[in-house]
């Protein structure tokens, strides 16, 4: 049990000297890349983030304009790539969920998943799938999202229960969950489809069940 606990202490330190090396990585970026506007190199310092290494290298080095077009038309793309949904396990190359894979019919149905935290709330639905949306977050609510990390962790303590469409046991929502006491369930697909915000919502940790207060019974 002594070496179990002392593995599981150096895997946190592991992962804590990674993020804040790559925090100073996306530091000298950033500086680096209004430099590059200063010096006539970038049109903008935010392009830089559409640019690989090596690109940048190349702009530094030789002024290539081809590179900034292709930088400037990846940054416009950019926010549909970022709507683009994966299973969370694949087999082979890839390939994007189809739009067709819509809930349609779930929409007053009880979505099940795995229940992290036991415990049955009823209570008003947030839903939001990056932390940019944080704001529309109330004192009571019942978290529905993706997926979380440890930048969501402040909020947890003004919820009522956790919803996650990712994630396992051991996933940081479940986790932190379980330590605030909240009721949680995680790996529900299409959560963030099937609810909106503003719903009154039965979450049910125990039976790893969510769904409109109207359909109380069913979720227990």
């Amino acid at each position: 049990m002594d070496r179990i606990q002392s593995s599981v202490s150096f895997r946190e330190l592991t992962k804590y000297e990674l993020v804040k090396a790559l925090d100073i990585l996306k530091q000298a970026y950033r500086v680096l890349s209004k430099q590059m506007v200063v010096k006539g190199l970038l049109p903008s310092p935010d392009l830089v983030y559409h640019l690989t290494h090596y690109e940048i290298g190349q702009i530094i080095r030789n002024r290539n304009p081809l590179l900034i077009t292709k930088a400037i038309k990846r940054q416009r793309l950019y926010p549909k790539w970022n709507k683009i949904r994966f299973p969370e396990v694949t087999f082979g190359v890839p390939l994007p969920e189809s739009e067709a894979d819509q809930p349609g019919d779930l929409i007053d149905k009880v979505c099940v998943g795995t229940a992290a935290c036991a415990g049955t709330v009823k209570a008003r639905a947030c839903v939001i799938r990056s932390i940019k949306e944080i704001d529309q977050l109330q004192a009571g609510d019942i978290l529905i999202t993706v997926s979380t990390d440890i930048g969501w962790s402040p909020y947890f303590p003004i919820l009522s229960g956790i919803v996650t469409e990712l994630g396992g046991l051991i996933s940081h929502g479940a986790v932190v969950a379980r330590e605030y006491g909240l009721p949680c369930i995680v790996g529900v697909r299409e959560a963030t489809k099937v609810f909106r915000t503003g719903d009154v919502v039965v979450l049910s940790g125990s039976t790893g069940r969510i769904g409109k207060a109207s359909n109380f019974l069913e979720v227990l």
